[in-house]
């Protein structure tokens, strides 16, 4: 098998173990993320019906996996399990292009372990089993914990090392194939006998220092060219004088500097954990010395237990269109049931008999008025026609009148004839002014009668076919009974946009207050949405009833209004939350001195004594001033506890 073969079997080799290795980090990265919730708040199992003797175990253990040391701990360790598993994906995109990875996660796998080991030996807490006589026992369980960790560890640990040592195996092919490459170029340019010095002395070299690998790099490069030649047996000249004298050569380095750095940061990370360990060890021991501090219970205070209502999904605007029995009959309905439409779409369209002939008879009349008005404007267009004649035969006698010779005597008789014309023809102009006039009346008249005619039989026609139009923009629901009767909607258009509409009782109506959040439930869907309040009637549904039946009633209920934030469907049953901003606590924290009421909250591990305004509303303590949500405060406060002493709680 050449260099090259076994180059890449070793890569193969590593490249696998790298995969197993990151496979089984990667798993635990994932499960430590699944885990986060978990580890950053445990929770106390239900204590309550365990055997009285193993109460104490119980309580012990979860002490311990709720301490801050814990937490911070898993935390570290799934980060450094995310940046190894960051490393292991580069080298194995490395070793896909057969290139040298990075050897950082596996030694840090190395020291997770020996940090595991540590932790587990350091940080179990010793258990009080309540017997001195087992007093030993926990230790021995910290010893078992510490071999199953180390045991558990080779999943971890064997993947790591077969990829050291396969990587080892590849730098030492890489290495054996260098060797072979700069033999055969020192073969073409050296003497046989410094040849084989310098391959040996060069061989040498390799195994001591890895960095060598750059001088045999440099070295074939130099070898190509004869120009290089004597530079390379100057190199290989004081090499055979070194093997002669190898007895005083200077001692190569044990390790390499790479190799120092990663066991300086190995060195570092186990300080640390003897760090770590040592101050989880000594707060453990401080948890033991808090043990023999007085024991309380506590609660937290909380608000108190929404209000439910029971309401029904309605649109939140409707329009409803009925039957007009003075616009016809129904002739077509435009729209379809179910349709969506927009305010201003024409829904619906009526057909009038009884002005259709309305509209026939105004008509007729308007073809009347349409002929007189035409006989009307004929006779002002003859009356105009005549008075022309007129002015032109007047202007015919005015030249000749102007053209006659005044001292002749002809001219004289010719003058008084054209004389006489024009005097005629005046009268006769003056006459035709008059007919025009009157004619251009009449034409007035007829054409104002036509105008009011058509305005009429435009008026009438606009009545004989009416459409109804949508009013709001919805969904158009069409009732085809509405046709035959005036009290059911033809067509109603109910929006889009929903809201609950509910009850409240007199009892809790001072609590319903527009502008407050509540969330809405869908009682067959489930489905639950926030909403607003944005209406409550002023006036009782029950008064409202009873003033129209003239029945009393002994309770009171009020209709409001939920705008949820998004649409419902119609008709869903709902049921309304109303979340009540009172805080509770239980009626035993309450210490009453005097007339004034306290609270002991426990604040960094100490009672402190507060002031506090509480009430008791039907066999519950709400409070009204001095505590907020979310303060815990001791339940069983007895006359030994004082205001700043420090108390172990549960």
């Amino acid at each position: 098998m050449n260099h090259s073969e076994k180059v890449e079997r070793f890569f193969k080799k590593t490249k696998t173990w790298n995969m197993v290795l990151l496979i089984i980090v990667g798993l635990s990265a994932i499960m430590g993320i699944a885990n986060i919730p978990t580890t950053l708040n445990p929770q106390m199992a239900d204590i309550s019906n365990l055997p009285e003797e193993t109460v104490a175990i119980s309580e012990q253990l979860f002490a311990f996996q709720d301490s801050l040391v814990v937490k911070a701990y898993a935390i570290i360790t799934l980060l450094i399990d995310i940046a190894v598993v960051v490393l292991l994906f580069k080298n194995n995109r490395k070793l896909n292009q057969e290139k040298l990875p990075n050897t950082i996660p596996y030694y840090l796998q190395f020291a997770l372990v020996v940090v595991n080991v540590i932790y587990t030996l350091v940080l179990t807490p010793q258990i009080d089993l309540g017997d001195p006589s087992l007093s030993g026992v926990s230790s021995v369980l910290s010893i078992f914990s510490a071999i199953g960790v180390i045991i558990g560890s080779l999943f971890v640990l064997v993947p790591a090392l077969m990829a050291l040592l396969n990587l080892r195996k590849v730098k030492g092919a890489i290495l054996e194939a260098d060797i072979s490459r700069a033999e055969l170029e020192a073969e073409k340019i050296v003497p046989e006998p410094a040849a084989v010095v310098a391959a040996e002395e060069l061989n040498d070299e390799l195994k001591a220092d890895d960095s060598v690998t750059e001088i045999v790099k440099e070295s074939q490069v130099e070898v190509k060219t004869d120009e290089k030649a004597s530079e390379l047996a100057a190199k290989t000249k004081p090499a055979s004088s070194l093997a002669a004298t190898s007895g005083t050569r200077k001692k190569e380095p044990r390790f390499s500097k790479k190799q120092k750095i990663i066991f300086g940061v190995l060195a570092g990370v186990a300080a640390i954990a003897l760090l770590v360990g040592g101050m989880m060890a000594f707060m453990a021991s401080q948890n033991n010395e808090a043990s023999a501090l007085p024991s309380y219970t506590t609660a937290e205070v909380t608000m108190a237990d929404p209000l439910t209502f029971n309401g029904t999904v309605e649109a939140e605007q409707t329009s409803d269109v009925y039957l007009d029995a003075t616009k016809g009959r129904i002739s077509e309905i435009l729209v379809a049931n179910g349709q969506e439409v927009a305010a201003g779409t024409p829904i619906l369209s009526y057909q009038s008999d009884e002005v259709a002939e309305q509209v026939k008879t105004a008509e007729q009349q308007l073809s009347t008025l349409n002929l007189q008005a035409t006989n009307a404007s004929a006779s002002l267009q003859s009356a105009q026609t005549r008075k022309n004649e007129i002015q032109a035969n007047l202007t015919t006698a005015r030249n000749r009148f102007n053209g006659a010779d005044a001292n002749s005597p002809e001219g004289q008789v010719t003058r008084q004839e054209q004389q006489a014309l024009i005097d005629q023809y005046t009268q006769s102009i003056t006459a035709q002014d008059d007919v025009i006039q009157q004619a251009q009346q009449a034409v007035d008249a007829a054409n104002l009668e036509v105008s009011n005619a058509n305005s009429n039989v435009e008026d009438l026609r606009s009545r004989v076919a009416t459409q109804v139009t949508a009013e709001i923009d919805g969904i158009a629901i069409v009732n085809e009974e509405g046709q035959m009767s005036a009290t059911v909607p033809v067509i109603q258009v109910v929006s889009k946009a929903t809201v609950i509409k509910t009850t409240v009782s007199e009892y809790d109506y001072h609590r319903i207050v527009v502008g407050r959040t509540v969330t809405a439930r869908a009682v067959s869907s489930d489905q639950s949405v926030n909403g607003t309040i944005t209406q409550v009637n002023l006036l009782p549904d029950a008064a409202a009833a009873a003033a129209a039946t003239g029945a009393t009633t002994t309770t009171a209920n009020y209709t409001f209004t939920v705008k949820p934030e998004s649409d419902m469907q119609y008709g869903y049953s709902c049921q309304v939350t109303l979340p009540l901003e009172e805080l509770r606590i239980p009626a035993s924290a309450v210490v009453t001195e005097g007339e004034m009421q306290f609270a002991y909250q426990v604040v960094d591990g100490q009672a402190v004594k507060t002031a506090i305004t509480a009430e008791d509303q039907s066999g519950v303590t709400v409070v009204r001033e001095g505590l907020e949500q979310g303060a815990q405060i001791i339940t069983n406060p007895d006359d030994q506890l004082t205001d700043g002493l420090e108390v172990m709680v549960n």
